[in-house]
């Protein structure tokens, strides 16, 4: 394909669908050896601020300062009955927005960790339960909270928020802390410690089985912090879609020291914690459910300062492999804190979270499919080898499918070992593979100067440098973020090559190329954003995402023809050969769908990836591509699962050149299936296919580990 010249800089526009049974309960342990058993483990290693679930255990005393709640506290919205019980609240019944809440008796406490067990009748078509668990309440309303929104498959998302001067402050979220079954509920914690910085600290795991480590955590060390002792108190309120529900609320109770705890009779006169209408963290009445909504759609605001309507969510179920005999746990296993950055970032935030991390941990620890044979498949490939020697170049410089090759492969490879071996030191708590990340990190920072790219002999200059620019980032940010022992001026020298080495190469995209290249740029931009705390250069990245996705994949609502891709050298009169002649366009058609499978899957699967690493920075691409993503992956895959089927629209088969299409799909399936709801039956039965066979190239890496269900 011929490039004209680049004309400059672009300008950037910067559901569940089936009832089910739910029984949901969110208690907090009262037994201090199953508390402080899992973080003295993690005591040992790494700066005191990574281990706040340690600092919390230590200083909360094991029996309970105080349980049940204050009478007359309990209220609730219009047409919501309350019975109020001896160590229970039963809401019966909850109507849809309806709301209800309740002081935690005991008086006020400064470190403090506070529980209490939630029973739901029944999941609603397509919302759940909000439910917030509050600390430190102050008499102006101030305070912090574990916010868990119960979704209808009984999913767990949560977030740790700070409420203070009229201002709401997300420090930390997770899609997904924990799943319940009939007759299985869940258990919570949300602790709070300290004043200079105040930790917090919640874990949510299925009843019956072992405490976790602490899932989601946060260090706030802002001037807005809330410092004085204060309240407890719990609050719910259930979606405008869900089915009416019958509540109850028990063995509500918190923890803390001695010096702390007070008479009940100095108990603070918090706001009321019972809503009289619906909460801040809930949907409001007059927009739709949060589950058809994108969180943060149509800007790229900072995570920090506004609240998404649900977290990104993380997937439960999906079909697994055999399983294979589970690595022993590591007790050294990192405990990678949650930080949020000054230029509002969460860290560890490209493509994974502390929390997803967390969670993989935990299931491998369990021996629970499909993440102990992912995590095997992971160990045994060439790129986790610890012998492997990197191989860096000063240029890069790559030909229409690598001819010539100067050092094209190299770099992919050396991009994806330095990610392999940055997610098992995760993991596992292996440093062996910290260090050689590090060393492949440092090689390429301390060699690499450039992408060469022109129209004749180097045409893949600035798609090579997309493919690296989107694991590279991955990888340092697992290290730079954890007490991985990398040296910050390395990782400072690494994010200076990622600004002059990738990010001319990538940022606003090109004026040719397919769409796997324009989708590809995006998500380099967006995960170079993050290492970078450049909220500028994460902007732009989200502002191509905007732009190219309606060119990317076809929906009716865009008339007879597709959307022209912005920026770039196609016309209207261009799109036929572009899309390559379809007999016709059909909804979730993808630009290289007639072209060939695997290019087709590259483009989904970067446009997945952005949105993935948008999704844990609070900027919901997902929610804004939904129907085009869903679309796509259903229609492509329904022609892999079977090629004969009918609709088929291309002039030729469907042709694949290599094994790409076999990668990245359970990204998005974990997001739209499994924690939105969205039927997607095709998909499912692909990823069933291909899932023992799923590993890593290019920019396509393990996702079965990381986001399989």
């Amino acid at each position: 394909m011929e490039h004209a010249p680049r004309p400059g800089r672009r300008q950037h526009r910067a559901r569940a669908t089936t009832r089910t049974q739910l029984l949901v309960a969110l208690v907090a342990v009262a037994l201090g050896g199953v508390l402080v058993g899992p973080v003295a483990a993690r005591a040992g290693s790494g700066s005191p601020e990574q281990h706040v679930a340690a600092r919390a255990a230590a200083a909360l005393a094991d029996r309970p300062t105080a349980t049940g709640f204050v009478d007359g506290s309990a209220s609730s919205s219009a047409g919501t009955v309350l019975s109020p019980d001896a160590g229970a609240l039963v809401v019966d019944p909850l109507l849809p927005r309806g709301s209800y809440g309740v002081e935690l008796a005991g008086g006020p406490a400064l470190d403090v960790r506070v529980g209490h067990a939630t029973l739901l009748d029944e999941a609603g078509q397509a919302g759940g339960l909000y439910e917030r668990t509050e600390a430190r309440r102050a008499p102006d309303g101030d305070h912090y909270a574990l916010v868990l929104v119960v979704r209808a498959h009984g999913h767990v998302a949560a977030r740790l928020v700070r409420d203070s001067g009229g201002r709401r402050t997300v420090l930390a979220s997770s899609g997904y802390l924990g799943a319940s079954s009939p007759g299985r509920g869940l258990r919570s914690e949300l602790a709070v410690v300290g004043t200079s910085p105040v930790e917090l600290s919640a874990r949510v795991w299925t009843d019956g089985e072992e405490a976790p480590d602490w899932q989601l955590m946060a260090s706030d060390d802002d001037d807005a912090r809330i410092t004085a002792a204060g309240a407890s108190a719990l609050s719910g309120y259930l979606a405008a879609s869900a089915a009416q529900q019958s509540v109850t609320v028990s063995d509500a109770a918190w923890w803390s020291t001695g010096a702390d705890a007070a008479a009940p009779s100095e108990v603070p006169a918090a706001s009321s914690p019972a809503p009289s209408g619906t909460p801040a963290d809930a949907p409001q009445p007059a927009s739709p459910e949060p589950s058809a909504t994108a969180p943060g759609a149509g800007g790229g605001e900072d995570p920090a300062a506004t609240v998404p309507a649900t977290p990104s969510e993380v997937p439960s179920e999906v079909p697994s492999t055999t399983p294979q005999e589970p690595p022993a746990p590591t007790p050294s296993a990192p405990g990678v804190p949650v930080t949020t950055s000054p230029a509002g970032f969460q860290h560890p935030g490209i493509m994974t979270s502390a929390s997803q991390l967390a969670f993989v941990r935990q299931q491998v620890a369990r021996g629970a499919e499909p993440w102990t044979s992912a995590l095997a498949r992971t160990r045994a490939s060439r790129f986790a080898s610890l012998d492997w020697v990197p191989r860096p170049v000063a240029w890069v410089g790559c030909g229409s499918y690598n001819q010539p090759n100067e050092g094209c492969t190299d770099e992919t490879d050396d991009a994806q070992a330095a990610y392999t071996h940055a997610l098992l030191w995760s993991l596992t708590g292996d440093r062996r593979h910290a260090d050689k990340a590090a060393e492949i990190l440092d090689a390429w920072s301390s060699t690499l100067q450039g992408h060469r790219f022109d129209t004749a002999l180097y045409k893949n200059g600035r798609l090579q440098a997309a493919w690296a620019g989107e694991v590279f980032p991955k990888a340092a940010e697992l290290l730079r973020h954890s007490d991985s022992g990398w040296d910050p001026v390395s990782a400072d020298r690494f994010g200076g090559m990622l600004r002059a080495a990738f990010l001319p190469m990538v940022r606003d995209g090109w004026t040719g190329g397919g769409s796997n290249w324009q989708m590809s740029m995006a998500d380099a931009t967006i995960a170079i954003g993050v290492y970078l705390d450049d909220r500028a250069v994460f902007e732009d990245g989200v502002g191509d995402w905007r732009r190219q996705l309606p060119a990317t994949i076809y929906l009716s609502s865009d008339g007879p023809l597709p959307v022209v891709p912005p920026g770039t050298v196609i016309t209207e009169r261009g799109l036929p050969g572009y899309w390559k002649h379809p007999t016709r366009y059909v909804d979730g058609l993808q630009q290289e769908t007639c072209r060939d499978a695997d290019h087709m899957t590259m483009g989904v699967a970067a446009a997945l990836n952005g949105a993935e690493t948008a999704s844990i920075q609070g900027v919901d691409l997902y929610g804004e591509g939904r129907e085009r993503l869903v679309a796509a992956m259903e229609h492509n895959t329904r022609f892999l699962n079977d090629p004969a089927a009918s609709g088929w629209v291309c002039p030729q088969p469907l042709k694949t050149i290599g094994t790409a299409s076999r990668l990245g799909w359970e990204v998005g399936y974990h997001h739209y299936a499994v924690a939105e709801g969205v039927p997607m039956p095709e998909t499912r039965r692909w990823i069933e296919t291909v899932r023992p066979k799923n590993r890593s190239e290019l920019f396509m890496n393990w996702s079965t580990l990381t986001h399989g269900s």
